[in-house]
């Protein structure tokens, strides 16, 4: 009984130095450097980008399709925009699953970001 209950406590120890671990680790995570951006869209007619570049933004990420038939219309607007300001652009896909298959719409994806 006495080997059982020493088993426990010597488990119980193993998670208490884990769990403790694992608090700072994610206390380094939190307090790390990270890079400061947004995305945007059509529904963004507007946007201050060299106001977000003077607040720390450096990255912006631009809605250009979704599905197999929509391209955004700010898109070039968005990016030379942002690129004006200094900010790295890149452009994203909205997914529709249930509208068609992943690869037609990579391929609906893929030609369209331009600026």
């Amino acid at each position: 009984d006495y080997v059982h209950h020493e088993a426990d406590i010597h488990f119980t120890l193993g998670a208490i130095y884990q769990a403790a671990a694992l608090a700072l680790a994610v206390d380094k995570l939190e307090k790390r450097d990270t890079v400061k951006r947004f995305d945007i869209s059509h529904y963004q007619a507007t946007v201050n980008y060299q106001g977000a570049y003077n607040s720390g933004a450096r990255f912006v990420i631009i809605k250009a399709t979704e599905g197999t038939t929509y391209t955004d219309s700010k898109f070039s607007q968005h990016y030379n925009g942002a690129t004006a300001a200094g900010l790295i652009c890149g452009g994203y896909h909205f997914a529709r699953p249930g509208s068609s298959s992943n690869s037609a719409q990579a391929t609906y994806f893929l030609p369209r970001p331009r600026r």
